[in-house]
């Protein structure tokens, strides 16, 4: 279903709906009472990393989808550290 991403949340099954939808999720982490994660993009979207607040109704903040107007290929995997750093 376009625009609706299915992903498990503390071992129970949620089906929502993100706003803005985002494309190719993966490489997720959970922190702080957000999710973080990765996207290819698609559907003229670059690929990104994003903050998924779970507790303001699934709101997407697109933190970086860019190096000095350069759109990324992609990422694999991220990490958010104690000091909330992103690896």
């Amino acid at each position: 279903m376009r625009g609706v991403d299915k992903f498990q949340l503390m071992e129970q099954k949620h089906n929502v709906t993100l706003d803005p939808p985002i494309q190719n999720l993966h490489g997720s982490m959970y922190f702080d009472g957000k999710i973080y994660g990765c996207t290819d993009g698609g559907n003229e979207t670059y690929a990104s990393i994003v903050e998924i607040d779970v507790k303001n109704n699934f709101s997407v903040k697109y933190l970086v989808n860019n190096w000095f107007g350069h759109p990324f290929a992609g990422f694999n995997d991220l990490f958010v550290d104690k000091n909330s750093n992103i690896w």
